[in-house]
């Protein structure tokens, strides 16, 4: 095969029929596998030609046709937003599929990325690569750098990105870390009273103690903000692989941790009806985190009794009172099935 010639390029990306025109004509030719492509002029290599959807080619014009945007309400969206601005990312993930759970919007968006509005694809706004398929394990960043590492943002260098800024950031990602309120003592003992934690999954962990000891070296390589006492104080105690935890009640485990995510936040979203979490927390804080993820496919817990106890106690609770019994129950949308850990 000759590189140089437009005719043997695209025949070496047949495989890729829809974009070989495009990317011979930018100067690619499939290389190493069927998966991989390299730029005959620069040397400038894909290394997932089926995960890109574009890029902004470095000795070329760009591959602006690769990137659409099937919904034109959501390209003018788009085009009205600043997107150097991390807070107006942000914003585009407001229609992202409850069911990709395997990357935070906040970390996306962190990382330069938003949402082009369809599937799980997103483009950076610097460099104007483009990601989709993302894989639970996915490290946002760790991708960004590896598909594209000739991006300013991938290499935190570009200058026209601004961050959230401190008090911009307690407002804007509230929705997803924003931690539990403090209880009266008053509710604390309402609470204490209306979830007994009497069945308990692992009873062995249930001193916090117990729990902060699981957390050795290993977790100490996890890239997560909340230490090993919050992580023990919301309930979990670590399995000892990656950066696997489990409460010792409810048995719900949850894993992939993003940097900024709180313990609390993440318990209350993915194991609302969980004993623990309501007796330290209450069904108000439950509620407001449940009530932000309404489509959000939970796993379906297994418990000892025929009728959960959690969903009672939390109609029954005052604070729950104050609001709709029928679309407390719905946002709780418990009977989804899905495999969190």
């Amino acid at each position: 095969m000759n590189p140089n010639s437009l005719q043997d390029r695209i025949f070496s990306l047949q495989h890729h029929p829809t974009i070989a025109d495009t990317l011979a004509r930018n100067g690619f030719y499939c290389s190493g596998n069927n998966n991989s492509a390299t730029c005959y002029r620069c040397g400038f290599q894909i290394s997932n030609i089926r995960r890109m959807a574009h890029f902004v080619h470095p000795c070329g014009n760009g591959i602006a046709d690769l990137a659409n945007i099937p919904s034109s309400s959501h390209e003018n969206f788009l085009k009205h937003l600043d997107l150097t601005r991390e807070s107006e990312r942000i914003r585009t993930f407001e229609d992202w599929p409850s069911e990709t759970p395997s990357v935070s919007p906040t970390a996306l968006a962190r990382s330069g990325f938003f949402y082009l509005g369809n599937l799980d694809r997103v483009q950076c706004f610097s460099c104007g690569g483009a990601l989709k398929n993302w894989q639970l394990g996915d490290n946002v960043q760790t991708e960004h750098r590896r598909h594209f590492s000739h991006c300013k943002m991938s290499k935190g260098s570009e200058m026209r990105n601004v961050p959230l800024a401190t008090d911009e950031q307690a407002t804007v990602l509230s929705q997803h870390t924003e931690g539990p309120p403090d209880l009266s003592e008053d509710e604390a003992e309402v609470l204490r009273e209306s979830f007994p934690c009497q069945e308990p999954a692992n009873p062995h962990m249930r001193n916090e103690t117990n729990r902060l000891q699981t957390f050795n070296q290993e977790w100490g390589d996890a890239q997560v903000d909340a230490t090993s006492s919050e992580l023990a104080k919301a309930g979990f105690f670590y399995l000892g692989s990656r950066d696997q935890v489990k409460c010792w009640y409810c048995n719900g485990g949850l894993r992939n941790w993003e940097p900024d995510q709180e313990p609390w936040a993440e318990h209350a979203k993915w194991y609302p009806s969980c004993e623990f979490l309501l007796r330290h927390k209450g069904p108000n804080f439950v509620h407001r985190i449940v009530a932000q993820f309404p489509n959000l496919r939970r796993p379906v817990m297994q418990t000892n009794s025929n009728t959960p106890r959690p969903l009672t106690q939390m109609i029954n609770y005052p604070i729950v009172q104050s609001g709709s019994r029928q679309e407390f129950l719905a946002s709780l949308n418990l009977a989804n099935e899905t495999d969190r850990l």
